[in-house]
């Protein structure tokens, strides 16, 4: 997941499903171009005639493992294994996560594809990315990068995606003492609301049609089945196919709430979550830990693998069309919120 913290920016993003990227001028221009095996450098260039300041965190800008292109073969999207952040929402935003690019001015940034996605298969792949940074006031920036097509050696890309998994399995769990606490009653808290919010899908068609724009037989079946599955994990963390930590073991939290590895379903919760988020709202859309748990739980590959596309809040979850509604980590925790609270 992506973080942000200042009402600029969280105004923008919760209006930015709407953009329609095709039909808006913007003073940014991407490029990408291949280079190496997998490897993929993207020119950024202010073509505008003021200062840009985008908010890095989540975007091509970003030196994290997250989701910066859209990989595919033969037509078929490679599936992204990388990181998910959880936002902190009322947090304060600091200086570093923004990126100058004054008038004219071109920034690249280089990443390995093969880091997110499995290339294995080796041969030809294409990339593209299109979607929207925020500038430090709040004002979306759209963009849509050339398509290229990149060929990769399968043997050489198992490795670079072996390499960046390697850290990660070999990491131990460390909730103890108050955060072991908190963790246990944020799952108890967590599973209860999916357990309600499951049962709710087949009673509550005027909810439904709220968060999902659907009530229908299959739509309930799909948004029922994802609970459901939360249920089940929030039940067996300790020892069933997902882990949740304690500490920042990828060393990128900065101000996050948490964030989730989506292939070997793992939920690290930072020191915001402990600290100064509450542990069940009795209020409407307020973020508390048993929702950023149940939203972590949906980005799990062993539940649903959910998308953020770089939107949170109820305003973005309305925004949205209604296959994305189901693909969508901030619209099960909503809905889940909107059962609780009955708002």
């Amino acid at each position: 997941m992506r973080f942000f913290a200042a009402i600029p920016v969280a105004a923008a993003l919760v209006s930015a499903a709407s953009v329609d990227l095709a039909s808006r001028n913007t003073p940014l221009e991407v490029t990408l171009e291949p280079t190496g095996n997998s490897g993929i450098k993207a020119s950024l260039t202010n073509t505008g005639a003021t200062d840009l300041k985008l908010f890095k965190t989540g975007t091509i800008l970003d030196d994290t493992p997250v989701e910066k292109v859209d990989v595919f073969q033969g037509g078929d999207k490679i599936p992204f294994h990388g990181l998910r952040f959880m936002i902190a929402t009322s947090n304060n935003i600091s200086e570093h996560a923004y990126q100058a690019i004054a008038p004219g001015q071109t920034i690249e940034k280089t990443f390995d594809v093969a880091h997110t996605h499995n290339l294995t298969a080796g041969g030809p792949f294409d990339v593209v990315a299109q979607g929207a940074f925020v500038d430090q006031l709040g004002n979306i920036v759209p963009f849509a990068t050339n398509r290229i097509t990149t060929n990769v050696d399968g043997s050489v890309a198992a490795a670079a995606h072996a390499k960046l998994r390697e850290k990660r399995t070999l990491i131990q769990s460390d909730c103890t003492g108050s955060r072991l606490e908190i963790i246990r009653a944020a799952l108890e808290d967590s599973r209860a609301l999916a357990i309600a919010a499951q049962k709710a899908a087949g009673s509550r068609p005027d909810k439904m049609e709220e968060f999902f724009k659907s009530a229908s037989a299959s739509t309930v079946k799909t948004v029922q089945d994802v609970l459901g599955r939360v249920a089940e994990q929030c039940d067996s963390m300790a020892s069933g196919s997902s882990k949740i930590y304690c500490s920042d073991v990828d060393h990128v939290c900065n101000g996050n709430l948490g964030y989730t590895q989506t292939d070997t379903n793992y939920i690290v919760f930072c020191d915001y979550f402990f600290d100064q988020a509450p542990a069940l709202s009795s209020e409407c859309r307020v973020q508390d830990r048993a929702g950023s748990l149940l939203h972590e739980s949906t980005h799990l590959g062993v539940v649903k693998g959910t998308d953020d596309y770089n939107g949170y809040g109820y305003d973005f979850v309305k925004s949205l069309p209604a296959d994305k509604n189901l693909n969508h980590a901030d619209t099960y925790t909503h809905f889940a919120s909107a059962i609780h609270v009955s708002c």
